[in-house]
């Protein structure tokens, strides 16, 4: 975790750093419709998808060299 997310968390916990939840609740549902109409768009904080991880041996016969 980095010192400035670190730093917002302890905030957000000490009840220093005040949070609108009807903003956050009008964001998430808008990024929910903006992902909805617009699929092949990717934002900042969207998980990756995991890569394909495929063997590179060619039968199941070839040994391993773990």
């Amino acid at each position: 975790m980095n010192p400035r997310v670190k730093l917002l968390k302890e905030m957000v916990s000490d009840d220093l750093y005040v949070i609108d939840d009807v903003a956050v609740a009008d964001a998430v549902l808008r990024r929910s419709m903006m992902r909805h109409m617009l699929p092949d768009v990717t934002f900042r904080g969207t998980p990756r998808p995991e890569p394909v991880v495929l063997s590179f041996r060619h039968h199941r016969g070839a040994t391993s060299f773990a």
